[in-house]
């Protein structure tokens, strides 16, 4: 009886008009959308685990190589100081991507704007929850902003993307300003000049370098009114955007430069930061989780193209650094994913507390009957 009197009724003397899609119409062509995005779904799906087995892979392929091609007797002995200044580099990093996110985030809907100090404790959860199966870090991190503080999935999805242009953009410009530069002095200069006195690239590449960053320190004024009409919005002090991932990369860059130092194969400060900028571009692709795998292998891959360092204490650096984040980032992840959750619940409780009716009614449906004290 229920599914006759739902069923849509069409009058055969008074058919529908060509271009008007009926009940059975509209089911059958959103029925044929969820077939066809069945597979869509499958296949990221299938991707998640995908990237985190292809990562693992490539680590463990580095550690391989890195212990049997390495002589560890003769690598140095790391000062206590740069072990401390790696985990504070590392600090740094998860600070300046977190002021990053929050200053392109204040130019969104989020209602109250979510302060500086909860959103890098944000990109140190989500960071530190990248690293599990199907990456839940981006999904938390969308989940807890529309929850406390009112920001739209959408929106959420649209900050991730302005950041990642905005990436690609200044890594793209700073590393293949200094490759080019790097590479064009060495061919100039010969390649046995080059391997004996690699001076020329040196000095070419930092050069390189200061040139990009400058250049774009000068263009970050327009980088608000450009977003603004791209976006349509008025865009919050877009200004801090570029200084801002210019120094997530310039401190990544230190780090790498540190490493290399710690085993004891000294590799130039801007050529370390070329090859940070590579290993950065290829961990925005997402394939592994953080890069994972991938950055290690350019890593190795940057040092051989811009210095004499072989790839087995490449390898051996790009090993040491990560599992200094890995560290860094518990410690700082844990922590912030606890203080994170019990923001989520008082703020679910005080919602759900608000969206309670103030009186309770009885069974007849009038307000029940208060206690009323006697005078």
């Amino acid at each position: 009886m229920l599914q006759i009197m739902t069923q849509p009724t069409i009058d055969p003397t008074n058919p529908p008009p060509p271009g008007r899609r009926t009940q059975d119409d509209s089911s059958a062509v959103n029925a044929g959308d969820a077939d066809a995005a069945q597979p869509r779904r499958g296949f990221r799906r299938w991707m998640r685990p995908a990237g985190h087995v292809i990562g693992f892979a490539l680590v463990l392929a580095a550690g391989f190589v890195a212990l049997s091609q390495v002589q560890w007797r003769e690598l140095p002995a790391a000062p206590a100081w740069q072990w401390l200044a790696l985990a504070i580099a590392v600090a740094g990093n998860l600070l300046f991507t977190g002021l990053l996110f929050w200053a392109v985030t204040r130019s969104f809907d989020a209602d109250p704007p979510s302060p500086a100090s909860e959103m890098t404790l944000l990109i140190a959860a989500s960071h530190l929850l990248n690293y599990l199966p199907l990456r839940p870090g981006l999904a938390g991190r969308a989940a807890f902003l529309k929850a406390t503080r009112g920001l739209p999935l959408r929106q959420s999805v649209l900050v991730l993307l302005v950041i990642l242009v905005l990436a690609a953009g200044v890594l793209g410009i700073v590393g293949l300003a200094i490759v080019v530069a790097a590479t064009a002095a060495s061919g100039t200069a010969g390649a046995a000049e080059a391997t004996a006195d690699p001076h020329h690239a040196i000095v070419a590449a930092q050069r390189a370098g200061i040139a990009a960053v400058v250049g774009l320190l000068l263009l970050s004024p327009a980088v608000g009114p450009i977003a603004g009409r791209l976006l349509h919005r008025s865009i919050w002090r877009g200004w801090l955007w570029i200084p801002l991932r210019l120094g997530d990369l310039l401190i990544s860059g230190a780090r790498l430069w540190l490493v290399f130092d710690m085993i004891g194969q000294p590799l130039p400060y801007w050529q370390a930061v070329a090859i940070t900028a590579g290993a950065m571009l290829v961990a925005l692709t997402g394939v592994t989780p953080n890069g994972l795998g991938l950055r290690e292998w350019v890593i190795a891959g940057g040092a051989a193209l811009l210095s004499p360092i072989d790839g087995e204490h490449a390898l051996l650096a790009s090993l040491i650094d990560r599992a200094a984040e890995v560290v860094v980032v518990m410690g700082i992840g844990l922590p912030a994913t606890v203080w994170l959750r019990r923001q989520w619940n008082a703020v679910t409780s005080r919602n759900a507390t608000q969206d309670d009716p103030p009186h309770k009614a009885s069974r007849d449906g009038r307000p029940a009957a208060t206690d009323a004290s006697a005078d």
